[in-house]
C-alpha cells in the first residue's frame, strides 16, 4: 500500500469513529456487560446484574473521570476504588491473583486501596456504597 492511501484510509476510520456516540464508546469500555453508565448529581447507579460474577468489576461511565473497580465483599457490602495512583496519578490495574498495580511505578494496593507497597504513601480514592433494591449506589462526593 501507498503511504498517500494508507493516510488516506487512516483519516476516514478515524473521521467515521469521531462520529459514534459518546454513549456507545463507554458501552463498549465498561468490563460491566456492556451497560452504559452515567453519573448523576454525584451519584452513579449500577444495575448488580452487570457486575461480574467474581466479584471484582473494573469500570468507566460519562462524569466520572477515573475508571473504577468494585469488589464485593463476603458480607454482600461493596467497595469502589479510584483506578489512579495517588504517588504520580498513573494508572493502577487489577488482574486476579496480583492484585491492584500502578503500572509506572509499580505501588501496589490491597482491595480495599490500602498502600501495601510504595512508592505511593496514600490509599487509592474510595467512595461510599450502598445497594439499593437491584442497584449499587455508589456517592461521588
Amino acid at each position: 500500500m501507498r503511504r498517500r492511501d494508507f493516510l488516506r484510509t487512516t483519516c476516514q476510520a478515524c473521521g467515521a469513529l469521531a462520529l459514534i456516540p459518546a454513549a456507545a464508546t463507554l458501552e463498549s469500555c465498561s468490563a460491566a456487560k456492556g451497560v452504559a453508565l452515567a453519573a448523576r448529581d454525584g451519584v452513579l447507579d449500577v444495575p448488580l446484574s452487570a457486575l461480574d460474577a467474581s466479584g471484582r468489576t473494573t469500570m468507566k461511565a460519562k462524569g466520572v473521570k477515573d475508571r473504577l473497580l468494585l469488589v464485593r465483599r463476603d458480607d454482600g457490602t461493596y467497595t469502589a476504588l479510584t483506578l489512579n495512583c495517588p504517588h504520580k496519578n498513573g494508572p493502577v490495574s487489577y488482574k486476579d491473583g496480583e492484585g491492584l498495580k500502578c503500572g509506572w511505578h509499580g505501588s501496589r494496593f490491597d482491595l480495599e486501596g490500602k498502600v501495601q507497597n510504595g512508592p505511593a504513601r496514600q490509599d487509592l480514592k474510595r467512595y461510599t456504597t450502598e445497594v439499593k433494591g437491584d442497584q449499587l449506589r455508589i456517592l461521588l462526593t
